[in-house]
């Protein structure tokens, strides 16, 4: 109605004066609720992005680290973060890997140490038998070594 009102050639002056002010007062407190709603927003969008933004450079730092070789490497979050559910998956994942290669070291050595005590007159086959698996594990484990170490370098 007060767009009307100022652009009518046949309202008053008064009218017009009036239709102004309301124009004005409607700007004075428009504006300042508007930035005070405008600067909530952005508190609001930097706190989400935070919680949000921090953990996933956590879980990116920690699949570095494990990328390298680093088995022992665990997410850790605020209390408050986001991604908490990722995090425990990952460390679970890890864990896994950890004691699967825990435990692939361990038979490996076995396995070396049963090849070395065989005597060639009582086992001949077995003997070449278990040290080609053993050759084998051992390739797999050097070529981790060796991925590991390629990764490190930048290649």
């Amino acid at each position: 109605p007060q767009a009307r009102i100022l652009s009518s050639p046949e309202a008053s002056f008064a009218m017009k004066a009036e239709a102004a002010t309301a124009y004005v007062l409607l700007d004075a407190y428009l504006w300042p609720w508007a930035g005070l709603i405008i600067l909530l927003f952005g508190a609001a969008s930097i706190f989400i992005t935070h919680k949000i933004a921090g953990p996933l450079f956590a879980v990116r730092r920690v699949i570095a680290r494990i990328a390298d070789g680093d088995l022992t490497a665990r997410v850790k979050l605020r209390r408050r973060d986001e991604l908490h559910d990722l995090a425990d998956a990952m460390n679970h994942m890890t864990g896994k890997l950890e004691l699967i290669f825990s435990v692939l070291s361990d038979r490996f050595s076995s396995l070396s140490s049963h090849a070395r005590e065989l005597s060639p007159e009582n086992a001949s086959v077995s003997r070449s038998k278990i040290l080609v698996e053993v050759e084998e594990v051992e390739k797999a484990l050097e070529q981790c070594k060796f991925e590991k170490n390629e990764r490190r370098d930048g290649h």
